[in-house]
């Protein structure tokens, strides 16, 4: 009966231990992954790192900044469509996209491509 008490406590102690071990772990890849997506909506890099390939896009009267982002992400030209949600929120562009064609590039990041549709780089 002592052996067996003695064995039940000790797999019970092992358990408990390799809960704690999977939950540190899943805190840790929680953070990780929070720190990640922090870091990026601040430090965004473009789609492609030099020339690029440009884009025409055309933003019409009354598309709402998740259109506009989703669109973009859907051409390639941005990686992620809520970090530039997060990213126009943010910045002084917020609500400003002007209905229009436009012509924006993969080497552009996003507040440059916010820029651009806001009408605030004008388009030669």
């Amino acid at each position: 009966m002592k052996k067996q008490k003695a064995v039940y406590s000790f797999l019970t102690r092992i358990i408990k231990i390799l809960l704690a071990v999977i939950l540190i772990m899943l805190v840790y890849m929680g953070a990780m992954m929070a720190y990640d997506f922090g870091y990026r909506i601040f430090a965004e890099k473009p789609v492609s790192p030099e020339n690029g390939v440009e884009y025409t896009v055309v933003v019409e009267e009354g598309m709402s900044t998740a259109e506009v982002a989703d669109m973009l992400e859907e051409k390639g030209i941005i990686r992620d469509a809520l970090i530039f949600k997060i990213q126009n929120r943010l910045s002084h562009y917020k609500g400003g996209f002007r209905a229009g064609t436009y012509t924006v590039n993969t080497a552009m990041d996003n507040e440059e491509i916010m820029a651009v549709l806001s009408g605030e780089v004008s388009q030669e």
